[in-house]
């Protein structure tokens, strides 16, 4: 196997990079976890500051992890993982009292490669720490070996990256930031701009008041001159990135979208064609290591923590190279847990960028479509340098870029496909065949990216629906789809697609936007942040059918941007009326009408669950719908001028109704059994007809040869409308 390049640094020795405790730790000196004393964090802080490899990491991640969390470390292990020594554990003991690991169960978060980037075993231990470190100048692209690095990285993917070619060579934003040099810049139109030229993007938190914005006012004297001196530290980094690179003109949203247009104008113009901007860019420049525009991306970078431990793996190697001790959650670090992912709109804006420069808390890292690489690993992070439960830092980054399921060469995905898409007829889905299962795999792609995208936070809630849209019209063109989008929903992944639910339902506050977004039965009309689930899967048996879409968008050129109001006309059966006492784990299954009954001996702890789509701060359940300006003017005619009411669920004085939409009995661990789920509607007073997703429940029921006589019988077919 060829060697894995491996940053190795300066070698003039000034400090050990090593404390005294975690070099018994190395050696093994003491293997029982419990035979050491616990650290504390002052004294790991202490040791950190001293160049201990081992304690900058374990500082640096208990920080991330109690901002994140709110959480008081008390105590601090650090251990081997007891059925091999390919992995150093840790255990975090906090205030409350609870004892947490961070991954998963084990808590891994440094692992033993060799020069191949292969993991390693020693059963007798390490015997030796060889390197030590000297630090570096403060980074930045005026830096030469900073800037060298980048340039090759840049260079490499343009040259051999067939996945990274331009999208569309013809397009340019509607305006660009032209750089002079380190001092000047400029507004362009791009109608003013002879031929294509380069251009990047940059991601990156506002996190308050911008001081510098384009507006009408100020429009004319940005397209003359720009004083780079007075832009926030952010945007100034990346400005000399782009000269570093090469790259003479920059799109910055502040200065590239009029902030002041009337009635948004402007914006709600450039917002729908947000996904072409940052997928034709030459490099996406993410400012990752920063919480707000002011602050420089470079906080934390430490070069002792960039440059793998070299020890010594075998007892009777004197030399000692070969081995190296690096941290399994530098990605975790620096890119799924930085302040930047957990803004909405980056989320779009990394999703189809086909290249990111990535300017991480601790070092720089190189995104694209096929590569994933940083200062540590220039040539590429091998896939051992990982939790080994995990998948490869590799695949799980490409995750984050529109390239991960390519559609078949040829093949174009109908949404009459859809193993989903009839009416009371039972799909079996085989294994041999391929294209359901490519449109399978296509929808469940699909949920994973929504199911990220509900996590992340928006400074205005509103933005969640366009700033998706990008996202959409990419994954509809890579995946040939011929589908209706439906506010987040693929018409051909109905009713999977309906099949939605917050985790964890019962904490976390939730509530549908006063002013409207999207419909009820759709995901994305409820605010963020929260945890998604279901919305995938096949399922054995459908319920219902779709009748009609009504979708009133903002702009009828995007069907995946704003809308103004919109309704889903479904034929199902309708059970109910239900007052609102009635609707409870305890009898959802008794009033559904196919109620599961336990044998004798049978180990079923949950029967049935209920999601209620709202909760106030105090965890109190909600319901909410759009009401009609007036008597005269109905709610099935436009939900454009309704307002949303909002009640406590004790206070409800109208009916709840449940509609099925599937079973299936893929899944369900009980045998004999599947899981059929529904949403719970709510018809408030004097909207006869029109009915609000409130909730979800599903019921583990009986499997029978015919499991819709019951409904038919006593809940024949009718036609809803869902708003």
């Amino acid at each position: 196997m060829a060697e894995v390049s491996i940053a190795t640094g300066v070698s003039k020795p000034t400090k050990p990079r090593l404390c005294s405790f975690c070099n018994q730790v190395l050696k093994k000196e003491i293997v029982d976890v419990w035979d050491y004393p616990p650290r504390s964090p002052a004294d790991l802080q202490k040791t950190a500051e001293l160049g201990c490899f081992i304690c900058g990491w374990v500082v640096l991640l208990i920080e991330q992890k109690e901002a994140t969390e709110q959480l008081e470390t008390e105590s601090i292990y650090i251990y081997w993982d007891e059925s091999q020594s390919t992995y150093l554990n840790w255990s975090l003991g906090f205030k409350s009292g609870r004892l947490d690991h961070l991954c998963g169960q084990s808590g891994p978060i440094f692992c033993v490669i060799d020069e191949s980037g292969m993991s390693l075993s020693n059963e007798t231990g390490y015997t030796d720490v060889h390197d030590q470190y000297e630090p570096r100048s403060f980074p930045g692209f005026d830096n030469t070996h900073f800037r060298k690095l980048a340039m090759k990285w840049l260079k490499n993917c343009r040259e051999n990256h067939q996945n990274c070619r331009t999208t569309n060579n013809a397009f340019l934003p509607t305006r660009l930031i032209r750089i002079a040099d380190v001092e000047n810049a400029r507004l362009i139109s791009s109608a003013k701009i002879d031929g294509m030229v380069d251009y990047a993007t940059l991601s990156y938190c506002w996190g308050g008041l911008q001081t510098l914005k384009l507006s009408v006012n100020n429009y004319n004297q940005l397209s003359t001159y720009i004083r780079v001196g007075d832009l926030p530290q952010t945007i100034q980094e990346a400005i000399l990135a782009c000269i570093g690179l090469g790259i003479q003109y920059i799109w910055i949203d502040c200065l590239c979208i009029v902030q002041d247009s009337y009635l948004d104008e402007d914006w709600k113009k450039e917002a729908a064609t947000m996904g072409w901007i940052y997928e034709n860019a030459a490099l996406n420049l993410c400012m990752a290591g920063s919480a707000r525009s002011s602050e420089s991306s470079y906080q934390t970078r430490d070069v002792n923590l960039i440059k793998p431990l070299q020890i010594t793996s075998d007892p009777d190697d004197k030399e000692g190279k070969g081995a190296y001790m690096v941290c399994t959650n530098a990605f975790d670090y620096d890119i799924v847990n930085c302040p930047l992912r957990k803004r909405g709109w980056v989320f779009q804006e990394w999703f189809l960028a086909k290249r990111s420069l990535v300017f991480g808390q601790t070092q720089l890292w190189w995104h694209c479509r096929e590569q994933l690489a940083n200062e540590t690993f220039p040539d590429g992070i091998p896939d051992d340098a990982r939790v080994e439960y995990e998948p490869p830092p590799i695949v799980r980054a490409h995750a984050m870029k529109d390239n991960s399921l390519p559609a078949r060469d040829n093949m174009k995905i109908d949404p009459k496909d859809s193993a989903n898409s009839k009416l009371n007829t039972h799909q079996e889905i085989s294994g041999t065949q391929d294209k359901e299962k490519d449109i399978s795999a296509v929808y469940e792609r699909w949920w994973e990216i929504s199911s990220k995208y509900a996590q992340t936070r928006f400074t205005y809630e509103s933005d969640r629906v366009i700033a998706f849209s990008g996202i959409a019209q990419a994954f509809r063109t890579s995946h040939n789809l011929s589908d209706q989008y439906l506010a987040g929903i693929w018409k051909g992944h109905f009713p999977a697609g309906l099949m939605w639910s917050r985790v964890p339902e019962g904490i976390a506050e939730a509530r549908r936007s006063l002013k409207y977004k999207a419909p009820s039965w759709s995901w994305m009309s409820i605010d963020g942040p929260y945890s998604l689930s279901g919305g995938g899967g096949l399922m054995s048996q459908t319920f219902c059918s779709i009748e009609q879409t009504h979708l009133h968008l903002e702009d009828d050129k995007y069907d995946t941007g704003l809308l103004r109001d919109g309704s889903l006309e479904m034929r199902g059966h309708l059970i109910g009326p239900f007052t609102h006492d009635l609707i409870s784990w305890d009898n959802i299954d008794q009033i559904d009408g196919w109620s599961f009954k336990v044998e004798e001996g049978d180990d079923l702890n949950y029967p049935s669950r209920i999601s209620w789509d709202e909760r106030d701060s105090k965890g109190e359940i909600m319901i909410s719908y759009l009401k009609a300006p007036s008597q005269n003017s109905p709610l099935d005619s436009s939900t454009t001028k309704a307002s949303r009411k909002r009640l406590s669920l004790n206070d409800t004085k109208a009916s709840f109704f449940l509609l099925p939409l599937a079973h299936a009995t893929e899944g369900v661990y009980l045998s004999g059994t599947s899981l059929l789920t529904g949403m719970i509607l709510y018809q408030a007073p004097h909207q006869t007809g029109i009915y609000h997703r409130v909730g979800l429940y599903e019921i583990i029921v009986s499997v029978v040869k015919d499991s819709t006589r019951v409904s038919k019988d006593k809940y024949p077919l009718q036609s809803i409308s869902i708003f």
